[in-house]
């Protein structure tokens, strides 16, 4: 065991034990006192300290089962045997926390237990978790006062929380679901209301009713994942203890929450931490009172309900009383389990990623710092770099994602093809329009046949034209207004490696030549709002002149300057 100063990065001391420890418990009690899981045994340390190295070695002990060791002997009869069968079912399952030099030969393997944890109501509790099974051992008396099973075709444990403002079990399944424990309150058991208070509940009487049980109260929904993920991990709000997060291994995280749902009964303006068993004639104002008396009163009498944000709320306490009315509130309640958030994660492989136009005077006051990442599965995700959070996703291609082109501050170009080729390199292209705002998508060149891989597509400054480059044919310009084809260069003209388009020759004199992404409301970026046939309607349009450079395969420089279709 290491102790490590995380502000500092320095490594305080360092423990060795003898045993292989596989995880430990810190008691919510006693910060002295840690316990350790080994292969075959429990380790107690009394002694820990962040200032110094614990002196001992710990106090090991081990389960074993005291109805296996006295079955074993030899000169133990029939009427014995009977007589064990016939014990109650906490006397049958009863496991003994003995020393580790005295332990019997038939002891209960600690292979199968999962993880250890303290009882975070309840001094002097630990908690075993089996995949089947939840065992109570009580240390004081170092003896199982409860065990917690599954049903035998339910999905098996594998992650255990347990509360500290009510005593209350997260359980975590295989499957995903999260079921909801909370302790059966019977007329024989004695219940306390604060978690530093300990139960006296005993253990040596053989009535069923004194075992320590945990009612199931709810469990959410299985979860369908797919074939290559499951869930890797849960953990509960420390502040409320009614909010979930589950890990699953693909990176998301899924967040559940827990609701009481109570039926609408006598209005009590007093808080679920007050018991309900006070006389409500303390509250009420008599006519006799004078006005500065009935003032004085608190608290005062109101319909509001009492907000439930924690699980305190939600719960009433166990108080000592013979006719158990604080536990009135219980009868009529209901608990449910439900989704109430996805943080989702980027789809890997990522192949381009491609920022949104900048921020400027004219646009920030609707400006989004949208980032478009492709992957090779040809979706798009859109993040909100200002968040973190993924605002949208698009299944646009069926093939990777080979380049993405903004072309406003919700609109943006991509293209993608597939990596296999045939035998003269051809390949199909798909170069479609995506819109954010409304979500629809409009697919260029597609009544194109396979054909040379597309390399680049470039917009220009004005958002009147995209260059879309061939690895080995000449580029074509198109018409982002119309979104149609303007000319495509001939056979004999330069293969091109690399295109940019020059910022000059800017004017801003004519309403269509502003700048899509300096305006929240763009007039002359392509919308997909009106219908496909509107995209083809002939329409007068003034272009400007715009520049753009290139370099071909021979190293050579070109300038060209474009309006409309003459270049």
């Amino acid at each position: 065991m290491i102790l490590w100063n995380t502000e500092s990065g320095t490594k305080l001391w360092k423990k060795s034990y003898t045993e292989s420890l596989f995880s430990f418990a810190f008691d919510p009690f006693s910060e002295n006192n840690i316990t350790f899981l080994a292969s075959d045994c429990i380790l107690f340390v009394d002694d820990f300290n962040v200032h110094k190295t614990p002196s001992s070695n710990g106090r090991k002990f081990c389960i074993s089962n005291p109805t296996t060791a006295t079955s074993s002997s030899s000169s133990s009869s029939a009427d014995d045997r009977n007589k064990a069968a016939s014990r109650s079912t906490i006397t049958k399952r009863m496991w003994l926390l003995a020393k580790a030099d005295s332990r019997a030969s038939e002891g209960v393997t600690l292979q199968e237990c999962l993880n250890l944890t303290y009882h975070k109501s309840y001094r002097h509790h630990l908690l075993l978790l089996y995949p089947k099974e939840i065992l109570i051992l009580d240390l004081e008396i170092n003896q199982t006062v409860g065990i917690v099973s599954v049903e035998h075709t339910g999905s098996p444990m594998m992650q255990l929380f347990s509360c500290r403002q009510r005593d209350v079990f997260y359980i975590l399944h295989e499957s995903g679901s999260v079921s909801f424990r909370l302790r059966h309150r019977g007329r024989n058991q004695i219940a306390v209301a604060t978690p530093c208070e300990c139960s006296d509940t005993g253990v040596n009487s053989n009535d069923a009713s004194l075992e320590v049980t945990y009612d199931l109260q709810c469990q959410s929904d299985a979860l369908r994942l797919t074939k290559h993920a499951k869930i890797t991990g849960m953990a509960v709000c420390p502040l409320s203890e009614t909010k979930i997060a589950l890990l699953v291994s693909d990176g998301r995280i899924l967040f559940l929450e827990v609701a009481a749902m109570q039926k609408k009964e006598e209005t009590c303006c007093l808080p679920p931490y007050l018991s309900s068993v006070l006389d409500r004639n303390l509250f009420s104002k008599s006519e006799s009172e004078s006005t500065s008396e009935k003032a004085s009163l608190l608290p005062l009498p109101s319909v509001a309900r009492h907000p439930a944000s924690t699980l305190s709320d939600q719960i009433s306490p166990a108080l000592y009383h013979n006719e158990m009315l604080g536990l009135k509130p219980l009868k009529n309640t209901r608990f449910k389990i439900f989704l109430s958030g996805n943080l989702s994660v980027l789809a890997a492989p990522p192949h381009v990623i491609r920022m949104c136009p900048p921020v400027t005077f004219r646009n920030w006051a609707v400006y989004k710092p949208f980032m478009a990442i492709g992957n090779a599965g040809g979706s798009i995700q859109v993040i909100n770099m200002a968040t973190g959070i993924i605002e949208k996703e698009y299944a646009l291609h069926t093939s990777p994602v080979r380049g993405i082109e903004w072309i406003g501050l919700t609109s943006f170009l991509s293209y993608s093809h597939p990596n296999t080729v045939n035998s003269s390199g051809h390949v199909r292209n798909e170069l479609v329009l995506t819109d954010l705002q409304s979500g629809r998508t409009k697919s260029l060149r597609g009544e194109k046949n396979e054909e040379s891989p597309i390399d680049m597509i470039r917009v220009s400054y004005l958002r009147q034209y995209v260059i879309v480059a061939f690895k080995e044919e000449p580029f074509e310009i198109w018409d982002l207004r119309q979104l149609v084809l303007l000319r495509v260069m001939p056979k004999n003209f330069p293969i091109v490696t690399a295109l940019e388009w020059s910022p000059g020759y800017f004017k801003k004199t004519h309403s269509s030549l502003d700048l899509s992404f300096d305006k929240g409301k763009d007039s002359n970026t392509p919308t997909l709002d009106c219908p496909s046939e509107n995209f083809t309607t002939p329409k007068t349009v003034t272009y400007t002149k715009e520049h753009l450079v290139f370099t071909d395969t021979n190293g050579q420089l070109y300038h060209f300057s474009i309006e409309g279709n003459v270049v």
